[in-house]
């Protein structure tokens, strides 16, 4: 059964695939913003991945909100800049996690094509 919610301006049902458009778009401008704030204030490296990851993260929850699929590789790349992020504040300083985490991350997006999907995961496993 497909979910639908109406549009406020129109009264008219809107498909989850518009719905999932509109997120997309959303989070790609606030991606964008966040960026030009990010270089005007000068907020360096890890001011911009904890951004990037919490934009990222806030997608995958609206989706899930609106009963849509959580796209499982944003929501992997969120947590990723928003770990990494964290740990250029508050972490060792010899240690550089973006690097590890990315090199972890891709291996295992390949590596989960290659598992079963659990029964009744609500996460869209496409690539």
């Amino acid at each position: 059964m497909a979910t639908t919610h109406h549009d406020m301006a129109h009264h008219e049902p809107i498909s989850a695939t518009l719905i999932g458009k509109r997120i997309e778009t959303i989070g790609w401008a606030l991606a964008l913003v966040w960026g030009g704030i990010s270089m005007l204030m000068a907020f360096g490296w890890p001011g911009v991945m904890i951004g990037l990851g919490l934009i990222a993260v806030a997608m995958q929850a609206v989706r899930a909100y609106n009963q849509l699929p959580v796209e499982g590789p944003w929501a992997i790349v969120g947590l990723v800049l928003l770990a990494a992020g964290l740990w250029q504040i508050f972490g060792p300083a010899q240690v550089a996690l973006l690097p590890i985490a990315l090199i972890v991350a891709g291996v295992a997006l390949v590596g989960r094509l290659f598992w079963p999907d659990p029964a009744g995961s609500r996460i869209n496993r496409d690539i």
